[in-house]
């Protein structure tokens, strides 16, 4: 299947030539350049895509995973206190002196796991410091 304006071979967005909103039912194969020239507006999904994180960062929502030791409850980022415990313990360990490798292998000795139940690995534990209290 082709654009049905320009024979481009995608991709494609099925366009209603009368708007469902009338009663239209039939659709025409339009490349994003063309269906965007009959709408006046860019609709290649990275413009759509950029268009609509940009909408909801302006309505104030949240965009991505909520960073360790956080969750989201009613729309608001609240510590998590199991969290906030580990990265207390990491920031405590980092504090003493103790490397990255060192604070992974006493995560470990204490039963300290990951969310999914894992060790905790250096990179993990890297990260975690750039979260930690200070």
């Amino acid at each position: 299947m082709t654009c049905f304006e320009c024979d481009s071979p995608g991709p494609l967005h099925q366009h209603h030539v009368i708007p469902r909103s009338r009663g239209g039912t039939r659709t025409v194969p339009l490349c994003e350049d063309c269906h965007g020239v009959v709408h006046g507006k860019d609709l290649r999904i990275s413009a759509l895509t950029r268009d609509a994180l940009a909408a909801k960062k302006d309505r104030g929502e949240r965009l991505g995973r909520p960073p360790f030791g956080y969750r989201v409850e009613d729309g608001e980022l609240m510590p998590y206190e199991p969290e906030q415990r580990v990265l207390r313990l990491v920031a405590e360990f980092r504090g003493d002196g103790l490397s990255v490798r060192q604070i992974v292998a006493e995560l470990e000795a204490r039963g300290v796991s990951t969310n999914t139940g894992r060790a905790f690995c250096a990179r993990g534990v890297r990260r975690l410091l750039s979260h930690a209290p200070t």
